[in-house]
């Protein structure tokens, strides 16, 4: 077993949208790295925290898709990445729990730092597809963190410093705490049998049904587009409501807003997915 379970990065499958992406991300007060292009043939911009990040990743427009992970994915968040600082010992871990078939791999992308090319060197090794049927369970070693991480890059308007939940829609999350408690021994608050929080080292994985995610947020709940399975909201750590407060969302398409007390909620319709803002 995994002594612990910390959170590396969210990825939010945007296919061959990413301009549009981009644009609405960066209105909502997020300073995205300059687009990427990995070996695998995948592109992405990175939203970079103190701890974790966020991640766009798609494909070029045009071109052929090179990885089946993202053209059978739906649109919206498909990764839930937790760091690994030895991918061979997570592999053996995942065999030995039947919970992956396929070797670590190793990709990297082009960074420019100070007019020089350097490569963000990565290995990561994922947990096998039929196990959580919300999306994507990986794990990922940075080899050259100091080319994710950059200070020039953790400035955000909307003044954001960390991811610290994320929820998983299931109509059976019982189930789904039980998987997890495989990977790595969590702490479990159950609310009701329909509704449970799994607490990682650093974050909390809200698993709830859909009944039970549209009365926890209420109005944008009855919006969004709900699956069976999916991952439907993140909750992210800000040192002010400030920017989002007074950003026009009227002037954004398919965005939709509403403020609760000292959280401020946002829905982003083309991604199925609610960001809930809330300050330290």
């Amino acid at each position: 077993m995994l002594k612990f379970l910390e959170l590396d990065h969210i990825a939010i499958n945007v296919k061959d949208k990413m301009d549009k992406a981009y644009s609405l991300f960066s209105e909502i007060g997020f300073q995205l790295s300059p687009r990427g292009y990995h070996s695998l043939g995948s592109i992405n911009h990175s939203m970079v925290f103190e701890n974790n990040y966020l991640e766009l990743i798609g494909h070029p427009k045009g071109e052929p898709i090179k990885r089946p992970e993202l053209k059978n994915a739906d649109i919206g968040i498909n990764g839930l990445v937790f760091k690994s600082n030895n991918v061979e010992n997570t592999y053996n871990h995942l065999l030995s729990i039947n919970y992956n078939a396929a070797p670590p791999r190793k990709f990297d992308r082009p960074v420019l730092i100070k007019e020089i090319e350097q490569k963000a060197v990565f290995e990561t090794v994922s947990v096998n597809a039929n196990v959580f049927k919300a999306g994507r369970v990986y794990f990922c070693n940075h080899i050259t963190p100091q080319f994710v991480w950059l200070s020039s890059y953790q400035n955000h308007e909307n003044y954001v410093s960390d991811i610290k939940e994320i929820s998983i829609i299931d109509k059976n999350p019982e189930d789904i705490k039980d998987r997890i408690q495989k990977i790595s021994d969590v702490n479990v608050v159950q609310i009701d049998n329909k509704h449970l929080l799994i607490e990682t080292k650093d974050i909390t994985i809200r698993v709830l049904d859909i009944k039970n995610f549209k009365e926890y947020f209420r109005i944008l709940g009855d919006e969004i587009i709900l699956r069976e399975s999916m991952y439907g909201s993140l909750k992210l750590q800000l040192k002010s409501l400030d920017f989002i407060r007074k950003m026009n969302t009227k002037k954004i398409k398919n965005l939709s807003k509403i403020e609760i007390g000292d959280k401020v909620q946002l829905l982003l319709k083309d991604y199925n997915l609610i960001l809930e803002f809330e300050e330290l």
